[in-house]
């Protein structure tokens, strides 16, 4: 892999245009010099996105684009120099974005935008002094934005902000002492439009690692919904409201990980079905609400990991259809949305590629989507003749298209085996956003960082 200092010009400086077989329209961007440091971490403000980015000079930075070369710029260059602010966790909160970046002085601390240098700066130095309170996992809850921060004094806990540096304050100290509960996996519940829940997971020091809700900023409002394993941690996780429940993963120190719902109420908070009887693990993960319906994955210990559903009752909780059991099962990922069906991967045994899938939620409505009206991509980007020294590129070996339906994990790829191509079609494409990123390779195989992201629906078939 080229290193930043070695990474091959031209790519990223390219046209790459996108036309989809069917689609009455053809998408150009002129990308500028950067290269997206996480293309799966952006966030919209209006009719910008804001994101992460270096462009070979002042580091990983703050960055917006309208989807224009004119509108693609840095926003501010955080910390000074070649190191970089590394922003990143950006949401959305009261007509700003917020995040989280390192100034180099004061540390990892909270940040907010609004999209211009002269309205960018942090928020509050919350842990005062080079360290910083670093703060993960910002998830807005009503009018508050809570998050995990490190005030230098109580370790890492509970934090929320109205969005003003007095606004801005520890939740609650849930594991006395300065080592900190450490919360984690913050998703919202919102049962009714006045009120919502804050579900997360902390250890208080007492209990492990077990589900908490908070319905406040003041301390009060913050407690354990329920000691699920009395011996240990449940490690709660995938936290994913449907309807008037929320399901998650849990380990109850008996039964392994399995299926849990709650409402927020202790009596409520219970397994949905022993999926893996016994005290293995069915593993549920990917969990995705569809149409008043949890799917998900799980092992049952017999038909290997399978695509499940589940209404929140033992017998409303089964396999939705058995895909590949004699070769341990489908091993579904990448589930998401599309006009009211379920999309997820599939690994074909036969031919070692991931597959396409589509599902209603009914054994007869999972198909692959092999048979279906696939669509197509036309790649194009200019040709790579630099290093990054501005030296003649002389061993360019070809390209790589790199596209799936994850923009965090583009698993297809197409190599072009040809260093004089500069455009390529790529076929069969799944329903629904196709991301896609150009790489550049010599003939020693060393790689150019990706080119910026651009992404198409393909429609689905009737």
């Amino acid at each position: 892999m080229l290193t930043a200092a070695r990474c091959l010009r031209g790519l990223v400086r390219g046209l790459i245009a996108i036309t989809l077989a069917g689609a009455a329209f053809e998408a150009q961007a002129q990308s500028p010099p950067f290269h997206m440091y996480n293309p799966a971490d952006t966030a919209m403000l209006g009719d910008i996105i804001i994101f992460a980015a270096n462009d070979g000079v002042h580091g990983v930075e703050l960055w917006r684009t309208d989807g224009s070369a004119a509108g693609t710029y840095m926003i501010a260059d955080i910390d000074p120099g070649t190191s970089g602010s590394y922003p990143n966790g950006f949401v959305a909160f009261k007509g700003r974005i917020y995040f989280n970046a390192n100034n180099d002085v004061n540390g990892a601390e909270l940040w907010s935008t609004d999209g211009t240098a002269q309205n960018t700066g942090m928020l509050l130095d919350i842990n005062p002094g080079p360290s910083g309170s670093n703060p993960f996992f910002l998830t807005v809850k009503d009018a508050a934005l809570y998050f995990q921060a490190d005030d230098g004094v109580d370790g890492p806990e509970l934090w929320a902000t109205d969005g003003t540096p007095q606004g801005t304050m520890l939740v609650e100290d849930i594991k006395a002492g300065g080592d900190g509960a450490y919360p984690m996996n913050l998703a919202v519940f919102s049962p009714n439009q006045i009120n919502s829940i804050l579900f997360f997971s902390a250890d208080d020091g007492i209990n492990g690692r077990e589900l908490w809700e908070s319905f406040g900023p003041l301390a009060t409002e913050t407690v354990l919904v329920k000691d699920i394993n009395p011996t240990g941690s449940s490690f709660p996780s995938y936290m994913t409201q449907v309807g008037a429940l929320t399901f998650f993963a849990a380990d109850d120190g008996v039964t392994g990980s399995e299926l849990w719902r709650t409402d927020g109420s202790p009596d409520q908070t219970v397994q949905v079905r022993d999926i893996n009887p016994g005290v293995g693990s069915s593993l549920p993960q990917h969990l995705t609400a569809m149409n008043g319906i949890l799917y998900f994955t799980a092992n049952d210990g017999v038909n290997g990991a399978q695509l499940w559903r589940s209404d929140g009752t033992p017998s409303g909780t089964y396999i939705v259809r058995i895909i590949n059991a004699v070769w341990g099962g489908a091993n579904p990922s990448g589930l998401n949305l599309y006009q009211g069906r379920l999309q997820f991967n599939v690994l074909d045994r036969t031919s070692g590629l991931t597959q396409p899938w589509i599902s209603d939620g009914t054994a007869a409505g999972t198909v692959p989507v092999a048979g279906t009206n696939f669509g197509s991509a036309f790649v194009s980007w200019s040709a790579v003749t630099q290093t990054a020294d501005g030296s003649p590129l002389t061993n360019l070996a070809g390209y790589r298209i790199y596209f799936g339906a994850d923009p965090g994990n583009l698993v297809s790829q197409m190599e072009i085996d040809n260093a004089t191509a500069t455009s390529a079609s790529i076929q069969e494409l799944p329903p629904g956003t196709v991301y896609f990123q150009v790489t550049a390779f010599t003939t020693n195989d060393d790689e150019s960082d990706r080119s910026a992201m651009v992404s198409k629906i393909v429609p689905a078939s009737p």
